[in-house]
């Protein structure tokens, strides 16, 4: 499952997701999060893949994002995103996403840990603790 919250205080998206990852999961989360009211372009997004159980998303699943992502991209105006993953397989295929993605002009940095994240996306590192905490409760 794919939770999010979007803090227009740190003009940031927190996206968590849990379980088994899909690609329709991930498609249906760029559609949900698109019509919610909340979001607005130009925001920075951190995605965290630490928490996922099995992650089932191949490598033409990653096109179909992408190809998602290019249909969308005047509705889908992200400055950075961040993704935060913890296993060899959702790494690569999270620096797969990003190769085939920069020629829609996301910046897109994959990381190993939080805190490198929160840096990119420009989050105060003195609120990486209260955020930590935030993206703690997004998995209960």
């Amino acid at each position: 499952m794919i939770s999010y919250t979007i803090d227009h205080d740190n003009n940031c998206i927190f996206v968590q997701n849990t379980d088994i990852c899909t690609t329709d999961t991930v498609l249906e989360h760029i559609h949900r999060l698109l019509d919610d009211p909340n979001y607005q372009n130009g925001m920075n997004e951190i995605v965290d893949l630490r928490h996922i159980d099995e992650y089932a998303v191949d490598p033409d699943g990653i096109r179909k994002v992408v190809e998602l992502k290019r249909q969308k991209k005047e509705d889908l105006k992200l400055i950075r995103i961040a993704i935060v993953c913890s296993g060899d397989l959702v790494f690569g295929m999270s620096r797969m996403f990003q190769a085939l993605s920069s020629e829609l002009g996301l910046d897109i940095q994959v990381y190993r840990n939080c805190e490198e994240a929160f840096r990119f996306v420009n989050v105060d590192i003195k609120e990486l603790r209260q955020l930590d905490d935030l993206l703690e409760k997004m998995t209960q």
